[in-house]
């Protein structure tokens, strides 16, 4: 599948204690024109956004400290309402459920396929651009 718009926009923070899922995701965003911080924890994840915006966060659900779950929970009532992404190994039908019902946007459990992740993000920066042509 090809990605048929450009990303430039769009701001990207990722949040992964996993060097190697954090920077393919990276690569994978900046390859479509996104701008990426990546983060390592959540805590540092929520620095990042006290200090910038984002469209777009994904988060990885077992991280040292605070979970992914309690990183959504956080942000739940921000200004910013960027698309949340879950990420988890440990995947089972309550952790999605759990994450629907604080507001996440999509939950893939790992291993993932980049098509996964290419329709959502269709499907998803469809959302932010039709939103940001009705904001103005």
């Amino acid at each position: 599948m090809v990605l048929e718009k450009n990303f430039s926009p769009v701001r990207v923070l990722i949040i992964d204690d996993d060097y190697f899922v954090r920077d393919a995701l990276e690569m994978f965003f900046q390859n479509r024109g996104c701008f990426c911080s990546a983060s390592p924890s959540a805590e540092e994840g929520l620095k990042q956004m006290q200090a910038q915006s984002f469209n777009i966060v994904v988060c990885d659900y077992r991280l040292p400290g605070l979970d992914g779950l309690s990183f959504f929970r956080r942000i739940r009532d921000w200004k910013q309402k960027p698309v949340k992404i879950l990420i988890s190994a440990y995947g089972h039908p309550k952790l999605a459920q759990e994450a629907v019902n604080i507001g996440v946007d999509t939950y893939f459990q790992k291993p993932f396929a980049d098509g996964q992740i290419e329709m959502a993000l269709n499907r998803l920066i469809e959302t932010i651009n039709s939103h940001d042509l009705s904001m103005s």
